[in-house]
């Protein structure tokens, strides 16, 4: 959500430089198609517990709670939100997949597994803390693109093969499912960004390269694909918020 990889913002301040928040995130994408106020919070590598709950450490500052920052804005309409890939070790799983000779293995499969089981915990807490926010904001949960297509071809990276990209889908299926099911547990959005004909190595590719700043990360051209998924969702009406408490299923 902070853009990681694109151009910086035209006068960052040194907690965006810290945060490597862009010019081209989809905050400042949907700020300039609706002409309106938009707080950028998101932070590189933050998590729900050092990033949204408690402070993170990143590139030598302390960068503050995003969620207590967050409870203290006035009139806060709509709150986007994008998390889970941190916690995942999303990226790192995939790099690692697309240099070993298969990763479909029982060792990658267990931490995969575990991963997902201490996120969707610390997840259900967050959207807890979301839907007691001031004036009930809509809120919006942002599913993880697809970043692979399942028949990829990329020259000069013959570690990128179907099988690979078959069992990556497989489970960001997966995950994207603990996203949606939460967010409709508390009656908020999810919103699933296609990516679909511009993964890696495609002619126009939404998806920053193995070799560039924020590998396997949104370009610019992927950022405005997020905003006009969330741009779809909020020409929607909102659903209806659960009068009960929802909890996580085991997996």
């Amino acid at each position: 959500a902070a853009g990681a990889g694109n151009p910086p913002l035209a006068h960052p301040s040194a907690e965006d430089t810290a945060c490597r928040r862009s010019q081209d995130s989809y905050a400042a994408d949907i700020a300039a198609v609706n002409n309106s106020t938009v707080v950028n919070l998101a932070c590189t590598n933050a998590s729900i517990e050092a990033g949204l709950f408690g402070p993170e450490l990143i590139n030598g500052m302390l960068v503050p709670s995003q969620l207590s920052r967050l409870e203290g804005v006035q009139n806060v309409k709509t709150v986007i939100v994008s998390i889970g890939a941190n916690e995942m070790h999303w990226t790192q799983l995939m790099e690692l997949c697309l240099v070993a000779p298969q990763c479909d293995d029982s060792a990658s499969a267990a931490w995969f597994s575990q991963a997902l089981d201490s996120f969707t915990l610390d997840y259900y807490d967050l959207l807890q803390r979301l839907a007691a926010l001031p004036g009930s904001p809509r809120v919006i949960v942002n599913e993880y693109y697809d970043p692979l297509p399942a028949q990829p071809v990329c020259t000069g990276e013959p570690g990128v093969t179907a099988a690979k990209s078959a069992v990556l889908l497989s489970r960001l299926t997966t995950f994207n499912s603990v996203l949606a099911d939460g967010a409709a547990s508390f009656g908020f959005d999810a919103v699933a960004p296609s990516f679909a004909g511009h993964e890696l190595c495609t002619p126009q590719s939404f998806v920053q390269g193995l070799s560039d700043a924020a590998p396997l990360h949104p370009n610019a051209a992927g950022e405005i694909a997020i905003a006009l998924a969330d741009e779809e969702a909020l020409l929607n009406p909102e659903p209806p918020r659960p009068t009960s408490a929802a909890t996580p299923t085991p997996s």
